[in-house]
Parts: C-alpha cells; sequence; structure tokens
C-alpha cells in the first residue's frame, strides 16, 4: 500500500527535499507551507501521516496540532527546529505522536515514519478484543472502549495502553517503556514516559479513587 503524507512545511526548499526523498520510497507527498494549505488537503484527500512543523505562519504548529485532534486521530510526527526538552513534552502533551529535531537525518525521519504507520495499520479480518473492567480494547481495529463509548487515542497512547495490558501486574518502569515505544534511552530528564502516561490517564480514566493506570514512585507505572 501507497501511504499519503502531508507535510507542512514553510521552508520551501527542505520541503521539496523530503518530498523528492520520500517519494523514492513509494510515499505520496502533499505539500503545504501553512495551516491554511493543509486543511485544504486534509479535507480533499486521504492522508496517513502528518510532519509538522512548528514555527509556521498564521498558525504554528501547536496551535494547529491542538486544532486537529478536535475532530482526528491522525498521525502527527513534529519536524522542528525548536529542539529543547520543553518542546518535545509540550508537542507529547497535545496529541503528537513522535518529535524530531533539525537537522536531521532523512533516513532516520523516514524509519519514524514507517514505524508509526505499521503501528496504525488497520486488519478488518479479525475481531479479536479483551477487557478489562471499563476498557474493551479491539486489537487488530486499534480501538478503545470505555464504557462502550469509542476513544480517540493517538498510536502513541494505544501502544502504552497495551503495553500496560500486555504486562497486567507489573511495573514498567520508564526506561523499559521508553524502549519498547521510542527505542531511545531513559535520561532522568526526559519527561516524555510521564506526559504520555498522564494524557492516557485522562482519556481513559472511570473512576479516580481506583485509576486504571497506577504509580509506583520512584519505579514506574502499571495496571493490575
Amino acid at each position: 500500500m501507497n501511504y499519503n503524507i502531508l507535510l507542512v512545511e514553510d521552508d520551501l526548499k527542505l520541503n521539496d527535499l523530503i518530498k523528492n526523498y520520500f517519494t523514492i520510497y513509494n510515499y505520496r507527498v502533499f505539500q503545504a507551507e501553512d495551516n491554511i494549505e493543509a486543511e485544504k488537503i486534509l479535507a480533499k484527500e486521504k492522508i496517513h501521516l502528518i510532519i509538522l512543523d512548528i514555527m509556521l505562519p498564521k498558525m504554528n504548529g501547536f496551535e494547529f496540532c491542538k486544532k486537529i485532534r478536535k475532530t482526528s486521530d491522525i498521525p502527527i510526527l513534529f519536524l522542528s527546529a525548536r529542539g529543547e526538552v520543553t518542546d518535545k513534552i509540550v508537542g507529547l502533551e497535545i496529541g503528537a505522536d513522535d518529535y524530531m529535531s533539525k537537522p536531521f537525518e532523512p533516513r532516520e525521519l523516514l524509519t519514524r515514519v514507517g514505524a508509526i504507520l505499521r503501528r496504525t495499520k488497520i486488519s478488518p479480518i479479525s475481531k479479536k478484543e479483551e477487557v478489562m473492567g471499563a476498557i474493551k480494547i479491539n486489537w487488530d481495529l486499534k480501538k478503545v472502549y470505555l464504557n462502550q463509548n469509542p476513544l480517540q487515542l493517538t498510536y502513541l497512547e494505544f501502544e502504552l495502553l497495551a503495553l500496560f495490558f500486555k504486562n497486567k501486574g507489573k511495573i514498567l518502569d520508564r526506561d523499559f517503556i521508553l524502549k519498547k515505544l521510542h527505542n531511545l534511552e531513559w535520561d532522568g530528564y526526559n519527561r516524555s514516559v510521564d506526559v504520555l502516561v498522564g494524557r492516557l490517564r485522562q482519556k481513559i480514566q472511570d473512576n479516580k479513587k481506583n485509576p486504571i493506570i497506577k504509580s509506583a514512585w520512584g519505579r514506574g507505572y502499571g495496571i493490575e
């Protein structure tokens, strides 16, 4: 299957460079310089993933990501010259699925995009489901329900919930979670795991007195 990528980048030279590189690997890349052009493309085309810059004219990438997340769970990968930890945390908090800093290696960007698309690939053949309390997961359709109501989870939130489900009764430390979701190393300052857990908690929380995701101070997180 050929995937459709929406690239929102106002640096025209970089925009064309990324498009040309991805085209070699049979991706179809739609180009936009700002949110207005991007929204027109989203309204007409089936887009599988968005590569989004932050420093954009008219509406910055953070605000555009928030706008998209109100109606869609389409995977979003931030690609920005703003490489501070706080920017990465904000990006994850508002619903991005990954974050890369400029300058970057095109091959790494291609690899990360491929990893996201593999995880979001839907197979409608099987209907295997698993239920735990008020939460139900359809593994093959990658759908999650809370009290029978569908939830909008990003691919990263779904993968984290799946990781907890498959390790019920265990406390997973941040290093383990990062390696499974990002293939990164925990350095003690990277709060991306805590941010992601917080985001997931807000979406699946049914009873605040008995949270689904438990915290083990100094150790990590898990579900019973």
